[in-house]
């Protein structure tokens, strides 16, 4: 501790310091001559001209509250407090957006200081709403045609949804082991539709759908099976494609069959589930 006088490096006043590194009476001459040097490497202080501190006098010391810039204490006990760098006009119709540090938009908050965003708030832009365009339907000719051949064969479904009604538990057993068939060839055709197919791929659907069209419970399945000529119509339809292939095709069904199958594998789901072709045993 050093409590000898000493005199202000700003207004030349006597103080005693309490430590031996102190230079200033009180915390508004340090400011002050802050600010002063400030001014004399930019020129000018707020529009005001510093003084230089080694002309200044006592005397001049009391009038400093008339040369300082507006936020300075003019009293030693004073709180010193920075300047704000803007001052906040509220206004509440007006919305801007606020980048938060995700990236994301903080839409129609105000912030009350530049702190925490990066930069002030800019009053007075406001954001312009967006006139969405309204949807316009788009009716699709190929769902309709879904729509109505599902429709004008809606018994096949009635019938798998409720086959307790129509057929005997030994009977069912039979429909269950064809149609779970039939459906993974559907569901094979409908997934090799616009692709580059070998022939030998084809060929293994040609001998597949051929070896349960000549099982037993294909033979003994009741008469009522609603899907027995479309099974029939498929394996001529796979054994034809299969002859006229070359070594790679392009298999491509067409719409109104792709409809057909659609239909078929939605029908078929009421009664049995999807098994790959690699777990099933076609011959018995």
């Amino acid at each position: 501790m050093d409590n000898q006088s000493k005199n202000c490096t700003y207004c030349h006043s006597p103080f005693v310091g309490c430590r031996s590194t102190r230079k200033y009476c009180s915390d508004r001459c340090k400011q002050a001559a802050f600010y002063s040097r400030a001014a004399q490497s930019t020129g000018s202080c707020n529009g005001i001209t510093p003084l230089d501190s080694n002309e200044r006098t006592a005397e001049e010391y009391n009038n400093i509250k008339d040369t300082v810039p507006l936020g300075f204490p003019t009293d030693k006990t004073d709180i010193v407090r920075p300047l704000p760098l803007y001052e906040e006009q509220p206004n509440d119709k007006m919305t801007f957006d606020v980048k938060k540090g995700d990236g994301q938009s903080d839409r129609g908050r105000r912030s009350e200081s530049n702190h925490g965003y990066g930069a002030p708030a800019l009053y007075g832009r406001k954001t312009k709403p967006v006139k969405e365009e309204q949807y316009r339907w788009v009716r699709s000719d190929f769902i309709d045609d879904i729509g109505d051949y599902t429709n004008t064969n809606d018994m096949a479904s009635h019938m798998f949804q409720y086959p307790n009604k129509y057929w005997y538990s030994s009977d069912i057993e039979k429909v269950k082991w064809v149609s779970i068939r039939f459906r993974c060839i559907i569901e094979n055709l409908l997934r090799l539709d616009r692709t580059i197919v070998e022939r030998k791929t084809l060929i293994t659907l040609r001998e597949a759908i051929n070896a349960m069209v000549a099982s037993r419970n294909f033979k003994s399945i009741p008469a009522n099976y609603p899907m027995k000529n479309e099974v029939v119509e498929w394996q001529k339809n796979i054994a034809r494609a299969a002859k006229n292939a070359d070594r790679e095709v392009r298999f491509k069904l067409r719409t109104e069959n792709k409809v057909k199958l659609i239909c078929l594998r939605f029908q078929l789901a009421d009664i049995v589930p999807f098994i790959k072709f690699s777990n099933l045993d076609f011959t018995k």
